[in-house]
């Protein structure tokens, strides 16, 4: 398959000369155990570190539209419409994990922002939630790919304008920052209404819209899900702090050159897509293959007729098992021939398995009159040296034996 993708895919004509090494091993990379997910990882690190896109001297480097992120965000608070942000601490140079590209700038990611706060659960949880109203997203709606809306929570919407600190609107990105789903990030279509917010989830509404989509996949990129992990507070380490968020380092392209590497990572993701699809379809037909050709084996009624059925499947037995699952199964179905005597021929001059029997069974032994005697007196091996002078004595109920 990598053969007709590196003809036809523009994408993948280009990585040609990027990372050969890549392209011309596409189609095994993404055959082996959890490979497209490392191809998806893999162009997202080449994307946030620079190296997807070529760069282009003319574009206005990212300095220039740091300045205007700036000017926006102090238009915005002397309009009273977001509150005056405290000074970041500078970028020290032994925090930058790697080098980027001219024209790019590292950033804290609340540099960018003119909101980020975590939503909150309305007065009384589950109680108040109702079949239709405002939208109430929660964890399980917020996912990399976008929002998942099935089975979405709704509150009424008096309860919503109780709630406008975490008024969720398009554009906003959502990220996770509890449970097991932390580090997931969504972005808000554009033409969403309106939705509340979960105290597990963070809102990060960038100054420019513009910079979603890039932003987007440097957060789900291994740079920043590596931080996450990192930095996790609490006893289960499961859950990420608003102020550690956003201190984050972003790396920063100029703003034509990330819409360039978000087309191209598109481009990219939907070549990991069709690779995945026909990997998975490759993979159920080789279970049923592996189904069908073990169970002849488990058929078989004598050990010739398990040589008969083996040889049918022994030219195809590299094929068959290059997966994990498909050599588990083959150990299973050894392990059945086995126990059913069929995985070696019998010698009949072996000692039957009745004679090994007899010889392991436990055998009776004479016990002796003192052995029976206390056999048959269930007082007297229970006795404590009280009870015994107590019998001794002539208690009662006691079988006097001493």
């Amino acid at each position: 398959m990598s053969a007709e993708l590196t003809a036809q895919e523009p994408s993948a004509k280009y990585l040609v000369n990027l990372q050969p090494p890549l392209v011309r091993h596409f189609d095994l990379i993404a055959q082996a155990s959890g490979g497209v997910a490392r191809l998806r990882e893999l162009i997202l690190t080449l994307a946030v570190q620079g190296k997807l896109v070529p760069q282009d001297p003319s574009d206005e480097p990212a300095s220039e539209l740091l300045k205007k992120i700036r000017a926006e965000k102090d238009r915005l608070i002397a309009e009273g419409k977001i509150k005056r942000d405290k000074p970041l601490a500078e970028i020290a140079d032994e925090e930058k994990p790697f080098e980027l590209p001219e024209g790019w700038e590292w950033v804290r990611l609340n540099s960018l922002l003119q909101k980020i706060g975590a939503g909150s659960t309305p007065l009384g949880g589950k109680e108040v939630y109702v079949s239709t109203g405002v939208k109430f997203l929660r964890s399980q709606n917020v996912w990399n790919e976008g929002l998942r809306l099935e089975g979405v929570a709704y509150i009424p919407p008096a309860t919503h304008a109780k709630m406008s600190g975490t008024v969720v609107v398009a554009n906003d990105l959502l990220f996770n920052i509890t449970g097991a789903s932390i580090g997931r990030c969504a972005v808000v279509p554009s033409d969403f209404d309106e939705a509340n917010v979960s105290q597990h989830v963070t809102i990060l509404r960038t100054v420019i819209p513009a910079l979603n989509a890039f932003l987007h996949k440097v957060l789900v990129s291994r740079h920043v899900q590596q931080t996450v992990m990192d930095v996790q507070v609490g006893v289960s380490r499961e859950g990420l702090s608003i102020a550690k968020l956003g201190q984050f380092l972003i790396p920063v392209p100029p703003l034509v050159e990330q819409s360039r590497i978000v087309t191209r990572v598109e481009e990219l993701m939907q070549l990991c897509d069709a690779l995945e699809a026909q990997g998975q379809l490759e993979v159920e037909q080789q279970a049923r293959l592996v189904s069908t050709l073990f169970g002849s084996l488990l058929q078989s009624d004598t050990p010739e007729a398990l040589a008969d059925n083996w040889q049918r499947i022994a030219t195809h037995f590299d094929l068959l098992l290059d997966r994990p699952e498909a050599v588990d199964a083959f150990e299973q179905t050894i392990l059945q021939l086995a126990v059913r005597g069929l995985l070696v021929p019998q010698d009949p001059t072996d000692e039957p398995a009745s004679v090994l029997l007899q010889k392991s069974a436990p055998k009776k032994t004479t016990s002796s009159p003192k052995a029976r005697s206390n056999a048959t007196n269930p007082c007297r091996p229970s006795l404590t040296k009280k009870n015994r002078l107590s019998c001794r004595r002539g208690g009662s109920g006691c079988v006097s034996m001493i």
